[in-house]
């Protein structure tokens, strides 16, 4: 977080005040995996891989595995959490595509971002959730109603 309370001394001698750094916020996510049948086993994979490149951004992550309803909600610290021998997540579903319960389930749960790892197939509902959410996809062949979306490299 940058601050006018802590500015950088060395901005004093140009006649400006810079702001300083006070520490490193982290952030509350959720992030939301796409477990329905379109998702297969090599995507699941690189979902992981992404994963791992967020956890040390926050400072509580939330995974919630979903199809067309949410089946696992687990607070992750670090990625043998969903990978290896003694993972907590199972990746149920195998189903169609519905967005809205697992948006729902994140929206109680309040966090500053939620990132929803997805195909983008599926159905969005009707609603605009309250929730900073990033669809991170994996074609750009659908454009969500509402959130930003990011392409992952396939």
């Amino acid at each position: 977080i940058r601050t006018y309370q802590h500015p950088k001394k060395w901005s004093y001698q140009f006649g400006i005040i810079l702001p300083g750094e006070t520490g490193k916020h982290k952030l509350s996510m959720v992030v939301i995996i796409d477990t329905s049948g379109s998702i297969k086993k090599s995507i699941l994979e690189s979902f992981a891989s992404e994963i791992k490149k967020l956890l040390p951004l926050s400072s509580r992550c939330t995974l919630i595995t979903a199809d067309a309803k949410v089946h696992e909600k687990v607070t992750i610290r670090n990625i043998n959490d969903i990978v290896g021998t003694r993972t907590k997540v199972a990746f149920k579903g195998g189903g169609g595509t519905n967005f809205e319960p697992a948006i729902q389930e994140a929206a109680k749960l309040r966090p500053d971002v939620c990132i929803y790892l997805t195909d983008g197939c599926g159905n969005y509902g009707n609603i605009v959730p309250n929730l900073n959410i990033i669809w991170a996809l994996t074609t750009n062949k659908r454009q969500p109603p509402f959130g930003k979306c990011i392409y992952l490299d396939s």
